[in-house]
């Protein structure tokens, strides 16, 4: 008995700092899935580097990592190239609503659904032959509001590409693995001593999110992955959240751990970055070098260090996977 397990990193094309962290991981055959926006200036950009790395990291017949889409409706701008419910503003460049205490009842849903599919057919169109690999969603907000991910689950099962072939992109599993039958992770990175709440919780309370304690609490998480799997969309079984924030040696290697012995399909979902010499900065001077990002929290940024460090560096979490009987699949394996 082994788990299934995807690596994802989180956020590329947002900036420099972001992108450095996970071309650096996917690199070292650490990360295996790269979960890219396309409502940043820098996005294409970035995107077209990544397919050239994919490209020359190839081995043999097989990639070493697919490409999907970050979806996002809290950073960046729309690609409806037009002012919407969506939208914070009514001129150009239309930046998304604040993800803080998000007026979910101020959306109007046909926008929504419109920029699943203008997303979609950009991240495909910058990939030519490539298929988008899956689907995330930034700050989880189509998450958190039933009639949100209704429209998300909808939209992704009726979008058609020949280069598909009919089947559906696999989306990002709803269910928390602190809901699962499996061992408690949950770290604190400073102390080593387990606590209660991963940090993607704790990360809600901080942006008032009301709806993800309710998510969290009762039985609408796996009420969604019985929708998803009834348009016939594919996802894990599980998210791992608790790393966000908590990265640390004892958390990776109780995860690591914990899917050995259980017959589980799960995805690591990491927040990475890197910055040269970032160890002998001040906080005002990283503060200074690190980039400023619509929607991508600053605060944060050291801690994806962390994450780089202590999940590539501190414990190699390519050898203890491949030393471990876990299985690393893609999406596309689920």
């Amino acid at each position: 008995m082994a788990g299934k397990l995807i690596l994802t990193a989180d956020d590329f094309g947002a900036c420099e700092f972001i992108d450095n962290g996970i071309i650096r991981a996917v690199a070292g055959g650490h990360i295996n899935t790269v979960s890219a926006f396309v409502t940043h200036e820098r996005s294409e950009q970035s995107v077209r580097k990544l397919i050239e790395l994919r490209k020359s990291l190839k081995k043999g017949d097989d990639f070493t990592f697919n490409i999907g889409l970050h979806f996002s409706v809290t950073s960046g701008v729309t690609r409806q190239n037009k002012p919407s419910s969506l939208t914070s503003g009514l001129t150009s460049p239309y930046y998304f609503r604040d993800a803080g205490y998000y007026q979910f009842d101020q959306v109007q849903l046909v926008d929504l659904h419109n920029e699943i599919l203008a997303q979609l057919e950009l991240l495909d169109s910058w990939l030519g032959d490539i298929p988008i690999d899956h689907v995330t969603v930034h700050h989880g907000i189509t998450y958190l509001d039933r009639s949100f991910f209704a429209v998300f689950i909808q939209t992704i099962a009726g979008y058609s590409n020949p280069k598909y072939a009919g089947r559906h992109i696999p989306i990002r599993s709803p269910e928390s693995w602190i809901r699962g039958r499996v061992a408690n992770c949950n770290f604190n990175p400073d102390t080593g001593e387990k606590f209660l709440l991963p940090g993607i919780v704790m990360q809600g309370l901080g942006l008032g999110y009301w709806k993800k304690i309710k998510q969290t609490t009762n039985k609408s998480l796996t009420a969604k992955i019985e929708d998803a799997t009834g348009f016939g969309l594919r996802t894990s079984q599980y998210l791992v959240d608790v790393i966000y924030d908590q990265a640390c040696p004892e958390g990776l290697n109780c995860l690591i751990n914990a899917l050995k012995t259980n017959d589980v399909s799960a995805e690591f979902m990491f927040h990475l970055g890197f910055l040269e010499d970032e160890e002998n900065l001040s906080e005002k001077e990283f503060r200074q070098k690190a980039p400023s990002v619509h929607g991508v929290d600053i605060g944060y940024f050291r801690k994806r260090m962390r994450e780089e460090l202590w999940s590539i560096e501190e414990i190699d979490l390519s050898k203890s996977i491949s030393t471990s009987g876990v299985n690393r699949i893609f999406y596309s394996d689920l």
